[in-house]
């Protein structure tokens, strides 16, 4: 589970004693289930929240080589082939890059479930568990 994160710091151990200046950017591409405390997925909510303080640490390390973007993904992405919502998603990911965003969730659905977790976190677990029953894949 932390191999990502292994390669990725032995990476930047090697990038840094090179010494240049060049700017790394490390996408971590999440569901909004890494946001909420979700219904059977507590184990995935607490993992991607491991990986996050990991990138911040490595942020801390590494600030100068190293830019990470945390993307929260609130639709569903067919991740096979191009689609509408996949250049969206990559075009929002260059915005987030020139801007110097950290972390943007993408997507209508994952911004209402995230608002509404917010607001009532029993009340949005209860719709996710609905939503799970009634279009079991």
């Amino acid at each position: 589970m932390s191999s990502p994160l292994v390669i990725l710091e032995h990476f930047l151990k090697e990038k840094s004693k090179q010494g240049e200046n060049t700017q790394l950017y490390y996408i971590f591409i999440n569901t909004i289930l890494s946001k909420i405390k979700s219904p059977d997925y507590s184990i995935y909510y607490s993992y991607k929240i491991l990986q996050q303080e990991y990138m911040s640490g490595f942020q801390r390390k590494y600030g100068d080589i190293l830019k990470s973007i945390n993307v929260i993904v609130g639709t569903q992405i067919n991740r096979t082939k191009e689609t509408r919502k996949t250049v969206k998603l990559a075009e929002k990911i260059k915005l987030a890059i020139k801007t110097n965003e950290s972390e943007f969730i993408f997507g209508f659905e994952g911004k209402l479930i995230y608002m509404l977790y917010r607001v009532s976190p029993l009340l949005s677990n209860i719709l996710i568990y609905i939503k799970r029953l009634l279009f079991k894949s």
